[in-house]
């Protein structure tokens, strides 16, 4: 768990950092949006574990005044992770595992 005072951008990384050891969390972290959509369309793109439908279950977690604080504690840090993961543009393309399966190149490499 993080420790108070803990800035929001030290968070965003805590998925990742756990993934090795959650049962495939993997789908999570990222929503096929299909080639030539112009965005988002929940009928079409919101499968389960998928970020969408993830990230509305840490929220309604986080906002559950019956949860212990280690349960909200860590629904915080998969919101902020998700959200941060929401505005990586590879993260909502589809077929591609997330952009997990674009190949980059830089400076010819």
């Amino acid at each position: 768990m993080f420790r108070p005072g803990t800035a929001p951008a030290d968070l965003s990384t805590w998925a990742d950092e756990i993934r090795p050891s959650r049962p495939n969390p993997g789908p999570w972290h990222f929503v096929n949006i299909p080639g030539g959509a112009t965005g988002y369309e929940a009928s079409r793109d919101y499968p389960r574990r998928w970020i969408v439908s993830a990230l509305n279950h840490f929220l309604a977690v986080l906002g559950d005044a019956h949860q212990d604080r280690s349960t909200r504690q860590e629904a915080l840090q998969w919101v902020v992770h998700f959200v941060a993961d929401l505005h990586q543009p590879l993260h909502a393309i589809a077929e591609d595992r997330g952009g997990n399966a674009v190949l980059v190149q830089f400076n010819g490499r």
